[in-house]
């Protein structure tokens, strides 16, 4: 039997351009999830400058940590894109010109209708010793140097859309059967209605179960809802599958209903599959949430099988001409109360005639609060045919937040309303 090692790899982002804040480096994050997906554990991303002393520091640094070395970015043909160069001199390759590359520098700028640049001649020069990753995508080829019979230096273009193509294409297999890698198992559980803390303390038994079936816990937390990230790795695949699933059974025994979801899904692709499947409709009437719940609920494709629109009541007067709220509500009890936004849920539900209306009222900020009715504030309302619910909540001082966790909690709020009618 093979006994598969830990692998461990670290990412060198090379450009002045992420340094200074141009760009954001997306590709790392990108990177370490497909790594850690084939058994190789990232242990250390860095972004440096284009300086071939840096360079050279960075590469030797991490050839001594790691089993391999990443690098994106700097093999573009300009005077600036120096990684090539750098890395030839650090392996003591010369630059030798690679027919194959060439012509794919050729096709690209002839499938474009373009005379190929003498400069970009430059980008066909490659280490004599290294192994070429053709790049279907670009012009810049990606580079495999073999640094011992175990550790591996593998250089990218930076451009994301180039550095996906090659990993997908080629180097993820390349790196399985280089390192040998174990298997992983990851299931993600999700879940909406109460915070990290609350959510430790729930399940604070069964997770110290995990240890002894070697199974690692993460709490990934983000706006309204918290993801749990099972893993584990091992030999045997179909026995950390099963590990792995049995926890998540237990640990859906033990949240019911709090979880929403698992891995990719979202609120509003959970809550429109129940729509879709039970043949029902829904519109929504907001005001703090400024129409950023449509934007989540249309942003599902086929979504206007179930959604039939939206009032961004923002203003009194909208309140009361287009949704039927009273001015004496308005006048006694404000715009954000559990009879305002009842009004507004019933009257859009009503005025588009759909099975559900979810409605947000409330006080995103930053300012705009009182003594009474504090900065993030808000009153949520969902309306079925037989009956209206409505719940007060405090969603903290950051309005792009408390935009964001009003949406998803209106979401969450019409899923259960949905299961249990069912």
């Amino acid at each position: 039997m093979v006994i598969f090692a830990p692998m461990f790899a670290e990412i060198i982002t090379i450009g002045d351009e992420i340094l200074i804040g141009q760009i954001v480096d997306t590709n790392s994050a990108w990177l370490a999830k497909q790594l850690n997906a084939i058994g190789i554990r990232v242990k250390q991303i860095t972004s440096i400058s284009d300086s071939k002393e840096h360079i050279v520091e960075a590469v030797e640094n991490a050839l001594n940590r790691v089993d391999l070395v990443i690098t994106t970015g700097g093999l573009g043909p300009t005077r600036d894109d120096i990684t090539k160069r750098t890395l030839a001199d650090y392996f003591d390759m010369p630059l030798v010109m690679n027919n194959d590359v060439l012509e794919q520098v050729k096709y690209v700028f002839e499938s474009r209708g373009k005379a190929m640049p003498d400069v970009n001649r430059y980008q066909a020069l490659v280490p004599e010793g290294c192994e070429v990753v053709p790049n279907k995508n670009g012009t810049a080829p990606g580079m495999w140097f073999p640094v011992d019979d175990r550790k591996v230096l593998v250089s990218m273009p930076g451009v994301p859309f180039e550095m996906k193509g090659l990993v997908t294409n080629t180097l993820i297999e390349k790196w399985k059967a280089h390192f040998k890698t174990p298997h992983v198992y990851h299931r993600t559980v999700l879940t909406q209605g109460v915070g990290e803390s609350t959510l430790m303390g729930m399940i604070d038994k069964w997770e110290h179960s995990l240890d002894e079936l070697e199974i690692k816990l993460a709490y990934l937390p983000s706006p309204g809802m918290v993801r749990l990230r099972l893993s584990a790795t091992g030999n045997d695949h179909d026995l950390i599958q099963k590990n792995v699933d049995k926890k998540v059974a237990e640990l859906e025994q033990l949240l019911g209903k709090l979880i929403f979801g698992y891995e990719t899904d979202t609120l509003e692709s959970v809550v429109g599959d129940l729509l879709k499947k039970r043949g029902e409709t829904l519109s929504t009437a907001e005001s703090c949430t400024g129409g950023y719940l449509a934007h989540l609920i249309t942003s599902i494709p086929g979504s206007s099988a179930y959604y039939k629109g939206s009032v961004v009541s923002y203003a009194n007067e909208v309140k009361m001409k287009e949704l039927g709220v009273s001015e004496e509500n308005l006048r006694n009890f404000g715009a954000v109360s559990e009879q305002v936004v009842i009004q507004m849920a019933e009257g859009i539900r009503k005025k588009m005639n759909t099975t559900y209306a979810i409605a947000t009222s409330g006080i995103a900020g930053p300012d705009g609060g009182s003594e009474e009715k504090p900065v993030g504030t808000v009153w949520i309302a969902v309306a079925l045919k037989d009956r209206t619910v409505a719940k007060k909540y405090n969603f903290g001082d950051n309005r792009e937040r408390n935009i964001r966790v009003s949406a998803i909690t209106g979401l969450n709020k019409l899923r259960k309303e949905i299961l249990k009618g069912a």
